[in-house]
């Protein structure tokens, strides 16, 4: 799991090992399962236009479509390139809150959020 905010700094790791969370940040620290005082999850999504993706989608489906069926065929071609260029980030978030205070949030895979909410 990737440490990307809290006290820990903004860089670093934790993982689960042997019924402790380690955290590997700005500094280092271990946790027991009942030093864990709330874990708060959720997904942040990003929509992101592909420039580039748009740039050659353009040139091979416009060439196509007014290869295959005229101008019609290029203006289809075309539009459809534009709006298949867009995409979505999807991240999972988790933050972690500890007894002593001090706080996490982890970029994590879904199977690690499983276990990090199972751990609590």
């Amino acid at each position: 799991m990737k440490i990307i905010g809290g006290s820990f700094g903004l860089k670093g790791s934790a993982f689960l090992s042997n019924n402790q969370l380690v955290v590997e940040g700005s500094r280092k620290a271990y946790y027991e399962a009942g030093q864990v005082v709330s874990v708060q999850t959720k997904v942040d999504a990003s929509r992101s236009f592909g420039i580039f993706g748009a740039f050659i989608g353009v040139i091979v489906l416009g060439f196509l479509g007014l290869f295959l069926l005229g101008p019609f065929g290029a203006i289809a071609g075309i539009v459809v390139a534009i709006a298949g260029s867009f995409y979505t980030q999807k991240r999972n978030l988790a933050e972690v809150a500890f007894a002593d205070g001090s706080t996490l949030i982890l970029e994590c895979t879904p199977r690690a959020i499983d276990k990090l909410v199972r751990f609590r």
